[in-house]
């Protein structure tokens, strides 16, 4: 558990489910004090798990901060990140 005020920084994280419709089915065997069967109804749930829709790929980052890999006391420092220098989508052709 993360401290108020805490924040943890991850590399990338791979989630337990990949991204989709998913249907959860329970069924569940109960019985009463005297050893009788008391009926429990199936139930079916359905979720859908979501995954980010953009992705920056590695070689748009010029540098980053803390740089990969690395170790350190960086609790007290933002993470950053420079980007090359690319257009904007819809700037094609204007200057600069």
């Amino acid at each position: 558990m993360v401290a108020r005020g805490k924040f943890f920084l991850y590399d990338s994280i791979v989630p337990a489910l990949e991204a989709g419709s998913y249907t959860l089915t329970s069924e569940v065997d109960l019985q009463a004090s005297d050893g009788a069967d008391l009926p429990v109804d199936p139930l079916e749930t359905h979720f859908n798990v979501t995954a980010p829709r953009l992705k920056l790929p590695p070689d748009q980052a010029l540098m980053t901060f803390p740089p990969a890999n690395s170790e350190g006391a960086y609790e007290a420092r933002l993470p950053q990140i420079v980007l090359k220098k690319e257009p904007c989508p819809g700037t094609a052709g204007r200057h600069r």
